[in-house]
């Protein structure tokens, strides 16, 4: 019972992370929430003996780490077809575990985020985000790890929310009504 407490500690604390990922604007502040959100979320998993979860998302921190890396402008630029590699070593990892029905949910909601890693547009990371959240709930819900579907629910509203504030329409919307307010 101990290894289940601690599990769900570690769940709300890695939930909790992902959380304030999406609100930084900078592409290498999101991506330095990730991966120590990876790493708590991971420990939680292996505690829960949700090794599906645990594999797939352990596999995540290689492109985390190289997006982060890349990330500074003095290592030069991403290179998107490595994108395609990393999926592909996910899905051998994946394949090697012996996976059960299940884990399709978290190969699905990793492989989105490896997808996410890869794009420019920090609006587009917080869509795939979100569909990589959805798939995580699924999950969640079946291994027990209560905290990361109440902090999920959490983490959409977060999203949806950085959406909006980080939006061009949002922003030109701000503008106008400031305008108007000056004219008046």
């Amino acid at each position: 019972m101990d290894s289940f407490f601690t599990a769900q500690i570690l769940g709300a604390v890695a939930a909790l992370i992902f959380i304030c990922s999406v609100q930084f604007k900078d592409k290498r502040h999101m991506v330095y929430f990730l991966v120590a959100n990876t790493l708590v979320a991971g420990a939680a998993l292996a505690l829960l003996g949700a090794w599906g979860g645990f594999m797939t998302n352990m596999l995540t921190l290689l492109p985390a780490l190289y997006i982060y890396y890349k990330s500074d402008k003095r290592h030069g630029k991403v290179r998107p077809g490595l994108m395609w590699l990393f999926l592909a070593i996910m899905f051998v990892g994946w394949l090697l575990i012996a996976p059960t029905v299940i884990d399709i949910f978290a190969l699905v909601g990793s492989s989105v985020y490896i997808c996410s890693l890869f794009q420019r547009k920090e609006n587009s990371i917080r869509v795939l985000l979100l569909i990589n959240q959805v798939m995580w709930l699924v999950y969640y819900s079946v291994v027990g790890q209560y905290p990361g579907l109440i902090f999920g629910v959490g983490f959409v509203v977060s999203d949806i929310i950085a959406l909006h504030r980080f939006s061009k329409g949002h922003k030109k919307a701000r503008r106008s009504v400031s305008h108007w307010w000056r004219t008046n």
